[in-house]
């Protein structure tokens, strides 16, 4: 009911970060209720004699959409990888399940090399294209539980479970070499190629927190 005890249920709820995409629908009368329902956070006011198929479909409607809202604001536009902060969030529950099972996990943060370099000599459209083309390497590279996220510019950052750093540089060894011999075209026949460095560190032998 969108009465006083559910407008202020609803703002307790949009107050709390965990839950502010969270989709409220409040079944109400008709007036200044409706008004007060939608001033507290809710997304929908429904009448109180709304049927159950209904109601079910206008809740089905509402989670779909947040749930395609938060898989796009979790990605970079850019290169299609989790975002830093998407990426923060998920590792750090990797480091607490590993803590639990008294697992490791190796990160690793990369960084394409001379990028600026890049940039002022073929210009941002090519510099994207290259950030493009490495995110999609990443993209179609490892194993599903491997967390691969854009740290920010030209930084990305990867997470593997389970991995000693030792496996996780042969894998990614192979990757940074494969990318290597990918060929950009600069304009004006301009041909160049792009190599990237990193380094990688391991839960808990480096270290205990992100």
């Amino acid at each position: 009911q969108a009465g006083n005890a559910s407008q202020l249920m609803c703002r307790l709820v949009r107050a709390a970060p965990r839950w502010r995409d969270l989709p409220i629908l409040a079944r109400t009368n008709a007036g200044s209720e409706t008004w007060g329902g939608f001033e507290a956070g809710a997304d929908d006011m429904l009448p109180h004699d709304i049927g159950p198929n209904e109601l079910t479909a206008r809740l089905r409607v509402r989670l779909d959409r947040t749930r395609v809202f938060r898989e796009q604001s979790n990605r970079d536009l850019l290169t299609g990888l989790l975002t830093r902060r998407a990426f923060t969030e998920s590792v750090l529950a990797r480091v607490a399940e590993a803590q639990r099972s008294r697992r490791h996990l190796s990160l690793c943060l990369m960084d394409v090399d001379r990028f600026k370099s890049v940039n002022d000599t073929y210009g941002h459209g090519v510099g994207d294209k290259v950030l493009s083309a490495f995110g999609a390497l990443l993209g179609t590279r490892f194993r599903l539980q491997d967390l691969r996220g854009r740290w920010g510019g030209e930084e990305f950052i990867i997470a593997f479970y389970g991995e000693w750093a030792e496996s996780a540089r042969e894998i990614l060894s192979r990757v940074t070499a494969e990318f290597a011999k990918i060929t950009f075209d600069g304009g004006q026949g301009r041909l160049f190629n792009v190599t990237v460095s990193g380094g990688i560190a391991t839960y808990p032998i480096d270290g205990r927190t992100l």
